[in-house]
């Protein structure tokens, strides 16, 4: 019984980690010998419970990174299909993570996935869908038991791209804006000196040449006005 109960302590041990249950510990019988394969025993179970808890709370980690971040992540599973896809990825291939998961991206009918089905590992690629969104996307790989599985990286650049236009827009706005109001300016102090010389002109051309005056300053003030209001809603 003294020879056999060693072995039966491995035993029971090894029956504890084939079902995963790290919960069991054994407490010390008394034996020298024997006490001291329980202390490793139960040093290993502590160190492969803390490793447990540490792996469970990275991928717990990771996974809420995955679905906060505004990047598309597409998981393929080993034969290609679709074994994961955050919230991003759905917004923008236009379906719902139960008609996607399962399915190669080739037979998607989303219009960016025939690109994407086409992207070879480490490629980047731009995708421009009907004009209206434009996609940065790259395909990577990583290793998972020993097998290595692609993802790919879907980069909205719609925004960024509508910034650049905005920004380019108002510094033009704003240079027309400052020449034109320039010019305004000195032109209708030109036209007001000009009305001086209505009263050198006969009745019948002063009254032409007085309103003639007034519209050509009206016109200047109306475009001034003009192109302040469009430099403002280009600073909105």
């Amino acid at each position: 019984k003294s020879f056999l109960k060693p072995l039966n302590l491995l035993a029971a041990g090894i029956d504890s980690i084939k079902a995963r249950d790290l919960s069991t510990t054994f407490v010390p019988t008394g034996h020298d010998e024997l006490d001291q394969l329980v202390d490793i025993y139960n040093r290993m179970i502590e160190q492969l419970r803390e490793e447990r808890i540490t792996q469970q709370r990275q991928q717990l980690f990771l996974q809420r990174l995955v679905d906060a971040t505004p990047i598309g992540i597409i998981i393929l599973d080993l034969d290609g299909r679709i074994d994961m896809v955050n919230p991003a990825a759905q917004d923008m291939l236009a379906g719902e993570s139960g008609d996607l998961l399962g399915r190669s991206l080739d037979s998607l009918q989303h219009p960016p996935t025939n690109e994407l089905a086409s992207l070879g590992p480490g490629e980047t690629r731009t995708i421009d869908v009907s004009g209206l969104r434009i996609y940065k996307c790259r395909k990577s790989s990583f290793t998972d038991r020993g097998f290595f599985r692609h993802f790919i990286l879907i980069e909205e650049l719609t925004p960024e791209i509508l910034v650049t236009q905005k920004r380019a827009y108002d510094k033009v706005i704003r240079m027309m804006s400052h020449e034109i109001n320039n010019s305004v300016g000195a032109v209708n102090s030109i036209l007001q000196s000009s009305q001086h010389y209505a009263g050198q002109l006969t009745p019948n051309d002063r009254q032409d040449f007085e309103d003639a005056i007034h519209v050509a300053i009206e016109r200047n003030t109306g475009l001034d006005k003009f192109m302040t209001n469009l430099a403002n809603v280009v600073r909105k």
